[in-house]
């Protein structure tokens, strides 16, 4: 059980010193903290709503179209399976 402790803390150790690393290099969320603040703070509540429901219609809509060409997919696949399933029976 020691072993494993050290083992899982060294890893443990990797992670939280390449996830320290990328955060200072990157600094996303003071990017997107300054972007709300210069950009999206100073505009009407109409505007924050009315653009708040456009990217929700997207969200779905991009969402409906990722499920579409899932089932698509799906059914190709299942195609393809029960040909080669018929091509090995039969052969």
């Amino acid at each position: 059980m020691l072993v494993i402790g050290k083992v899982a803390e060294f890893f443990r150790g990797i992670y939280d010193k390449i996830n320290n690393w990328i955060k200072d290099l990157i600094k996303f969320d003071q990017y997107v903290i300054e972007f709300y603040n210069k950009v999206i703070a100073p505009l009407p509540e109409i505007v924050k709503i009315i653009g708040s429901i456009f990217l929700l219609i997207i969200l779905v809509l991009g969402i409906f179209s990722f499920i579409k060409k899932f089932i698509k997919t799906s059914i190709v696949i299942g195609i393809v399976l029960v040909i080669l399933i018929l091509l090995f029976v039969l052969l």
